[in-house]
């Protein structure tokens, strides 16, 4: 039966024709169902990307490299040496090389690289590397593959020289870009987001269609909402890194609860570093009979809005908190998620609630946005005295490791994922969300940080210890 599947998938992929290569359609995870059988590896991508990656420039260069100097760069993967490709890119680039303004070898590698982005090539076949003696074979195979999903060195990008009207044409693109990304009415939706294209969604310069304000809330709670909507700037760190992570928590669902005996191994932690550590291998679970907990669109809502409205001192819920003592109130931490559910799916008004369905500085604490200490962290969280924010500098540190991460492919949204949930929790999402993780080392011995403390290569950067981490 496994055998007629595998079979079946491997006939559906070979007609894409020029998708082969690309992740679209669940192309990639089809690839994999018929190349990888242990579910244990298949959350690790396709044989060989961790290992070999590399960029669409890196990826041209070497094509161009086998054609002009055959001697030096002899014939390899992913060429097959009897197949079609092979006199069809020399023909190739030799009428390329008549084209070329100036400085053809450049201008023909640029072309090349262009032609694998435009064609969507994001990965393949690539010879199988072995230790010890012997020439090590340059054939392509079936199970190891490489990766074109490093980034480009920016200046080499750039280097193809262009006449006056293909330059004019790019120009005129790029300002459609700017403009699109300027207009509001160009409009997208968290329901539409996949995780494996995030970088994409995290960029645009308004809010999703689906952003909901909760239609009964009242007071400083409504006013948060508003706040937050009427505010929202993408070029601003914190409100892009709460929109990526809103995402990223709303498709973690229903699992996005902390175990019950949370508070009981917290009493153990005497420091910010112990707590952080403690929280960061807590697994994640679902509350029995949630309701709405597969609503995503309304939970990314709901975090966005708490990080971004935590973070900015002007906003109603901070007022709030000024005036009562840091205190979130009883309206934001109860009533909030009473009618914000009851509003949206028509439940008794008496039904009680436990909190905003994860919306908590707690689940912040697990994702490195906040600091946290002992086992009131979890339990009775008081701002400012157990649980508060980070300096914005290690704001933007995070935003800026998760957006270098999530713009390569294929393990740029599975090295975030691991960031911010922990390698367990970023297995459960990624197995469903059909996103790529990186193979481990099970032998790697992991350093030893300044505090001779073992490190965890895997911890977001808002999480590196401090001097006060051990008062």
């Amino acid at each position: 039966m496994r055998v007629r599947d595998r079979r079946n998938r491997l006939k559906t992929w070979l007609h894409l024709g020029a998708g082969l290569l690309d992740y679209g359609g669940d192309n990639y995870a089809n690839l994999l169902r018929i190349l990888v059988t242990d579910p244990a590896l298949i959350v690790r991508g396709l044989p060989g990307t961790s290992d070999n990656e590399m960029s669409t420039m890196a990826f041209a260069q070497s094509i161009y490299d086998m054609v002009a100097s055959p001697t030096r760069n002899p014939l390899g993967a992913p060429i097959l040496p009897k197949g079609a490709f092979w006199p069809a890119i020399q023909v190739a680039v030799a009428h390329i090389k008549v084209l070329a303004p100036i400085d053809p070898p450049k201008f023909i590698v640029n072309v090349l690289r262009i032609t694998a982005e435009h064609l969507k090539i994001r990965f393949v076949p690539y010879k199988k590397l072995h230790n010890g003696p012997g020439r090590q074979s340059r054939t392509p195979v079936w199970d190891t593959w490489a990766s074109l999903g490093a980034s480009n060195p920016h200046q080499e990008v750039n280097a193809l020289i262009l006449r006056p009207e293909e330059a004019m044409h790019r120009s005129a693109l790029d300002a459609q870009m700017v403009a699109m990304g300027r207009d509001n009415h160009v409009t997208w939706a968290f329901a539409d987001v996949k995780l494996r294209d995030v970088a994409n969604d995290i960029n645009r310069n308004s809010l999703p269609s689906d952003w909901i304000i909760p239609s009964q809330s009242t007071g400083y709670v409504l006013d948060t909402y508003h706040y937050v909507r009427d505010s929202y700037d993408n070029k601003n760190d914190v409100h892009k890194l709460a929109l990526l992570i809103a995402i990223i928590l709303s498709h973690c669902l229903p699992n996005i609860h902390a175990p019950k005996d949370a508070s009981k191994l917290l009493q153990s932690c005497n420091t910010k570093s112990e707590t952080r550590k403690l929280v960061r291998s807590l697994p994640w679970v679902a509350k029995a009979k949630t309701k709405g907990s597969k609503e995503s669109h309304i939970h990314a809502t709901m975090f966005a809005t708490f990080i971004i409205a935590l973070y900015d001192s002007r906003s109603p819920l901070r007022k709030y908190m000024a005036e009562h003592q840091n205190s979130l109130g009883d309206l934001w931490a109860d009533k909030h998620s009473l009618f914000f559910f009851s509003s949206f799916f028509c439940l008794p008004l008496s039904l009680p609630f436990s909190g905003p369905k994860g919306v908590i500085s707690f689940t912040l604490l697990r994702v490195g946005l906040t600091w946290g200490l002992g086992s009131k962290a979890h339990s009775s969280p008081r701002f400012g005295h157990n649980w508060g924010l980070l300096p914005l500098k290690d704001i933007t540190a995070l935003l800026h490791d998760l957006q270098k991460k999530i713009k390569t492919q294929p393990h740029g949204v599975g090295d975030a994922l691991v960031t911010l949930l922990g390698r367990q929790k970023a297995e459960e999402v990624a197995l469903k969300e059909n996103v790529v993780l990186r193979a481990i080392s099970t032998t790697q011995k992991r350093p030893l940080d300044r505090h001779g403390l073992v490190s965890d290569p895997d911890e977001p950067p808002s999480f590196r210890l401090r001097t006060s981490d051990f008062e």
